[in-house]
């Protein structure tokens, strides 16, 4: 998935958009498959735990 690399981008405002649009794709479109759900949850504690910035860390808390 090409879109996982945005999480790992340098730039702050674009880590931020990437996981808002993720939560709300996630919300809002089909339903996820066990596998992608493990994957999107694992992804996101990964940046609660690692990221550098208080406001994407803030942002995967909320979508988590």
């Amino acid at each position: 998935m090409g879109w996982w690399a945005s999480w790992t981008d340098t730039a702050v405002t674009v880590r931020f958009g990437s996981v808002g649009a993720l939560g709300r794709a996630a919300a809002e479109g089909q339903p996820l498959t066990e596998l992608q759900r493990a994957q999107l949850i694992a992804r996101l504690e990964e940046l609660l735990l690692r990221d550098s910035d208080a406001g994407v860390r803030s942002r995967a808390a909320t979508v988590l």
